[in-house]
């Protein structure tokens, strides 16, 4: 591949900062405003319940909302769990704040990984972070996967999820490219993302299959077909805590059972909606491919952000 002359390269300290500055000061807002907001309000309420009643369990019985309901069951809430454990230790309104704060600055870090295990030169991994980071600052409605929707909205779990989605990625990229024990890493960061957002682990598994179609394309076999098994056992292991009661309690939710409900999902018109946008990360994911094979050094990290910011 052709590569870009030295000068376009921004020296590390330089490129770092120029990543973070604008995070931090955002940041700062947030650890000074309240949690009033939409559906922060409600976050900040589970974690409250996870602290006052229901820690160490993943889930139990909320008698202080909604004239009692089963908490945790129906929601996946590793941020609440973990919020409602630090609450413990120190005020919840700080454990709170710092969790989120923490996901956000680990972002572009978890981008960079990525872009690290897909081989990218340092010039595309810094173009990578450079265009999420951008996007991330895009309001883009009430979809989240931007900073509008995390401190307006309040979609504060799907930020949570954010940057577990791209290190359980890069270590499934790492996976395929049989790097001992990247799928022990993998398994793990696979159940944490669905204990973090059911729908960012659907954009997960999405990412996924993109990857190991992409390797199966390239090399005609998947070498570590093993060790995907071995990663997939690790992430039911680790995802059943919450996974196994909702599928055992969803019809108390729907008031239908759980393939019914996957039916009426998949029939309904304003699916289709969002079952499209999915699609069109997914052809968006697939042209990457196609371009790489054409030597475009920046199709890769154009193409692979825009693919995967779809899904959120």
């Amino acid at each position: 591949m052709k590569k870009l002359p030295k000068i376009y390269e921004i020296p590390e300290k330089l490129f770092w900062l120029f990543v973070y500055a604008p995070i931090i000061a955002i940041s700062w807002r947030f650890l000074n405003q309240d949690l009033t907001n939409w559906d922060i309000g409600g976050h900040y309420l589970a974690a409250k319940q996870f602290r006052d009643s229901i820690w160490p369990f993943f889930s139990g019985w909320n008698l202080n909302n909604l004239s009692g309901f089963p908490q945790g069951y129906f929601y996946p809430s590793l941020l609440h769990w973990l919020a409602g454990g630090l609450g413990k230790l120190f005020d919840l309104t700080l454990a709170f704040k710092l969790l989120i704060t923490l996901s956000i600055w680990i972002f572009p870090l978890s981008i960079q990984f990525l872009a690290q295990s897909l081989n990218f030169s340092r010039f595309q991994q810094q173009l990578t972070v450079l265009w999420a980071t951008a996007l991330i600052f895009i309001p883009k409605g009430m979809m989240g996967g931007d900073l509008l929707g995390t401190f307006t909205i309040g979609l504060v779990s799907q930020q949570f999820a954010i940057p577990i989605l791209f290190f359980y990625l890069g270590f499934l990229a790492q996976t395929l490219n049989e790097k001992p024990r990247a799928w022990i890493w993998a398994g793990y960061l696979g159940g944490l993302l669905m204990l973090s957002h059911a729908f960012m682990f659907i954009a997960g598994m999405i990412g996924a299959i993109s990857l190991i179609a992409f390797t199966w394309k390239k090399n005609k076999k998947l070498y570590p077909f093993k060790n995907l098994f071995l990663h997939g056992l690790i992430l039911l292991a680790v995802s059943s805590i919450w996974l196994f009661p909702y599928l055992r309690f969803h019809s108390l939710q729907t008031g239908r059972p759980i393939y019914l409900f996957a039916s009426h999902f998949f029939s309904s018109v304003n699916r289709w909606g969002e079952i499209s946008m999915y699609l069109f990360g997914g052809i968006s994911l697939y042209s990457v491919y196609k371009l790489s094979r054409e030597k475009i050094e920046l199709a890769k990290p154009i193409l692979y952000v825009s693919g995967f910011f779809i899904f959120f």
